[in-house]
């Protein structure tokens, strides 16, 4: 398997002014809008791309928070709808996709199962450009799920970038992985459009308006 490494960022909209999303993208002021905090008091027991999220502060740098707390980093897997033929066609359906998330807090040790993505984030050296691990490099995507894959929280969302479709089936698992500080700043030295490097690529928590989470 081949996995592309991209430094990239839609130049039309900025995580420094996500209030001004709806005015070109109308679904961002919807109410069913990710990500969103996990309160656990309430929650009810009941084909593949992946992105990485982080921010400017190793304890928040999560999109979801469980309890209120954030984790360090987020993992976004991506499936679309196979019968929609493509992810661009699937995003716009209501069963159209469905995200595996998977949080990573915060260590003092670098994750090692991390490695072959940070080698490859630090040869990307300016925007648009890319990098390919390649397929016999053994890396194995389930090298990036937590270890105990029990306990998982689901909820009905969207798209945390514009435009903010609310098709998302939102998987996220209870427990994390590790990622270090030298990990992050890796992935933080990516490259905006602007040529400014990407500290943070992280939306805003949105109201949960009613929906319901379960766990099982």
């Amino acid at each position: 398997m081949n996995v592309l490494i991209s430094s990239f960022l839609c130049a039309d909209w900025s995580y420094n002014d996500q209030s001004s999303w709806s005015k070109d993208s109308s679904q961002c002021s919807g109410q069913n809008q990710s990500p969103i905090n996990i309160n656990t008091k309430t929650v009810k027991d009941t084909k593949l791309c992946f992105h990485i999220h982080w921010g400017n502060q190793d304890n928040k740098g999560s999109e979801h928070s469980i309890d209120n707390k954030f984790s360090a980093a987020e993992i976004h897997f991506v499936h679309y709808n196979k019968k929609y033929g493509s992810l661009v066609n699937a995003m716009t359906k209501p069963d159209g996709l469905l995200v595996l998330s998977v949080l990573a807090k915060h260590s003092p040790s670098p994750n090692r199962n991390l490695n072959l993505l940070t080698k490859a984030a630090e040869k990307i050296s300016s925007f648009h450009a890319t990098h390919v691990i390649q397929s016999n490099s053994h890396f194995q995507l389930d090298q990036l799920f937590p270890i105990n894959l029990n306990g998982i929280y689901r909820y009905q969302g969207s798209l945390t970038t514009p435009p903010c479709y609310e098709t998302v089936t939102w998987l996220i698992f209870k427990n994390t992985i590790e990622i270090s500080s030298d990990q992050i700043k890796v992935f933080r030295g990516l490259q905006q459009s602007s040529g400014k490097k990407l500290l943070t690529n992280l939306r805003n928590i949105q109201p949960l308006n009613g929906r319901t989470v379960f766990l099982f």
